[in-house]
């Protein structure tokens, strides 16, 4: 899913403009700084982003002594391997650092080659590969659903849990997923 090295160069790159964006402010407001041309260096970034994860949002509050990151407002998740869009989205660290957990809340959208997830609440626990999506959660890939209360997907075990009030609704027209397929597999899988 999310790199952890990306989102964690990301996260540190919007908390050091956070330092360094005041003093920036504070020294074009002081009519005796001399006037410099940033580098070029600082201010091109490459257009390529297909090897990154990109995080968008209205806001970023980030606390390194309580281990969280929290995007709020129109939050857009970018990735190689998939894109998540919610209202919120809080990343949770580990003493080392690293992103251990990722909790999206609110008209949370995540897709992936041609399949789609909604819910409520999106939880995804790095450590064990376990995704929980809640709050009128349905995975949707073609003509072919699924959809519960809760639904649970372990990516290192390939397995899902739908419970309690599991529904399938599998299309019959243009099943190339061939049946329950449609679940787990991607395309190169196929």
């Amino acid at each position: 899913m999310i790199k952890t090295s990306y989102l964690q160069a990301i996260i540190g790159l919007c908390c050091a403009f956070t330092v360094i964006l005041p003093m920036t402010v504070g020294a074009a407001d002081d009519d005796t700084s001399p006037e410099q041309e940033p580098s070029p260096e600082l201010v091109e970034t490459p257009n390529d982003e297909s090897n990154h994860t990109v995080i968008t949002s209205k806001k970023l509050t980030y606390d390194k002594e309580k281990s969280f990151a929290l995007f709020e407002e129109n939050v857009v998740v970018t990735d190689p391997q998939i894109k998540i869009m919610s209202s919120l989205l809080r990343v949770v660290f580990n003493a080392n650092d690293q992103v251990v957990k990722l909790e999206a809340e609110g008209n949370v959208r995540m897709a992936q080659e041609d399949k789609v997830a909604t819910s409520e609440k999106a939880t995804y626990d790095m450590e064990d590969g376990k995704i929980v999506l809640q709050g009128k959660p349905v995975v949707r890939r073609g003509t072919h659903e699924i959809s519960g209360d809760t639904i649970t997907f372990w990516r290192n075990d390939n397995r899902m849990l739908v419970e309690p009030n599991a529904r399938v609704k599998i299309g019959l027209e243009n099943d190339e997923q061939g049946g329950m397929g449609f679940i787990g597999q991607t395309k190169e899988q196929k």
